[in-house]
């Protein structure tokens, strides 16, 4: 099983504003549209990106280990969020996607994510059948899951969709979020 290795908050970000990081989204964060407007500009001004997306690349990765949960109660969303919890079962896989973005847009993530609650943690994670050091951002709520609410679920369900995820995958989402209904993950 992989350590949780937790990183010093985030103000080392303004250092290495420049420095490019693989980060990995499993949850609103996926969604495309709210990608673009929490880290505003494109990752490197330099490059000319051919599809104007914000960062230099963007990726379907597993993060295995952990289990996703919908247990963060966020203000923001009014209701439950997700959330990332080490698992004893090493078959455990959370789905998401890395970014490739620079530390100043990591920042600006952290930021919506809350410095305060949020912890910035190293996880190796699955892409295209390689291992990848990546930054992700939990908290340390470790209870179960409860059903977030429905407009937190579509932003989650688009960003799967938006990322070419399986049907398969997008139920078991939806599964997780919510336990105690019959799966209609076409939302």
């Amino acid at each position: 099983m992989l350590a949780r290795k937790q990183i010093p908050n985030c103000s080392g970000c303004e250092d290495n504003k420049d420095k490019l990081v693989w980060y990995f989204a499993y949850g609103s964060n996926m969604n495309i549209e709210q990608m673009i407007s929490r880290i505003g500009k494109h990752a490197d001004s330099d490059l000319k990106h051919i599809d104007k997306k914000p960062w230099i690349e963007a990726k379907k990765a597993k993060l295995v280990g952990y289990s996703l949960r919908f247990n963060h109660l966020s203000s923001g969303w009014d209701g439950m969020t997700a959330n990332i919890v080490q698992s004893d079962q090493s078959d455990d896989t959370v789905f998401g996607v890395v970014y490739y973005i620079n530390g100043n847009q990591l920042d600006k993530i952290h930021s919506c994510e809350g410095k305060i609650t949020s912890k910035k943690i190293d996880i190796d994670i699955i892409c295209e059948g390689k291992t990848l050091q990546a930054i992700t951002f939990c908290f340390n709520d470790s209870g179960d899951s409860k059903e977030p609410p429905k407009t937190y679920l579509e932003k989650i369900m688009a960003g799967l969709k938006d990322h070419g995820y399986e049907q398969e995958v997008i139920n078991a989402v939806n599964k997780i979020a919510n336990p105690n209904k019959i799966s209609n993950a076409n939302i």
